[in-house]
């Protein structure tokens, strides 16, 4: 498992991804800035002279046991179809594609986007204490699984497009049946 952060502010001497491993992350996160009662925390760990603790929680075993578990999580057809369409939406040309995703996107999410959605959805399913993924899951986790992989071309950037609002307007596009 590798967790990565991206800062736009400091993008001295860092590169953007290329959209081939942008797509190879699972879900990109946008993290806030933090509460006042966060900093009180963020300050008491980071400025005082007591040592944190950090706790072993689990060990390679039990992770591939709850991979397992999530991999057994039931997919109906509607749920695929869900991550299927939604995924075809976000490509120009595709007869799901929005009028927004024609005109701005230059690249689309690719299957791993699909795979994303699902994964995810059957996570947040478990979270849920079910054992089936609804669309309702795979819709809840579209803008953390295509944010990162609907690239804007000219246009969308001339117009101040961004992921989020293309997978906005997708979901608004793609209806369950």
């Amino acid at each position: 498992m590798v967790l990565a952060t991206q800062n736009p502010v400091e993008q001295e001497g860092t590169y953007p991804l290329p959209e081939a491993q942008l797509d190879r992350c699972l879900f990109k996160l946008l993290v806030p800035y933090p509460r006042e009662e966060d900093y009180h925390l963020i300050l008491s760990r980071t400025t005082g002279s007591e040592e944190v603790a950090v706790e072993h929680v689990a060990d390679a075993a039990q992770v591939r046991a709850l991979q397992a578990t999530v991999r057994r999580v039931a997919v109906p057809e509607s749920a695929r179809k869900m991550a299927i369409h939604l995924v075809m939406a976000t490509q120009p040309g595709s007869s799901l594609a929005p009028e927004v995703v024609n005109r701005c996107v230059a690249l689309g999410s690719s299957p791993r986007g699909a795979q994303a959605l699902i994964l995810g959805g059957k996570v947040r399913a478990l979270l849920d204490g079910r054992a089936a993924l609804s669309t309702a899951d795979v819709r809840a986790t579209a803008a953390d699984a295509l944010r990162h992989r609907v690239m804007l071309n000219f246009r969308g950037h001339a117009e101040h497009q961004t992921g989020d609002r293309i997978v906005t307007e997708v979901l608004e596009a793609v209806r369950a049946d």
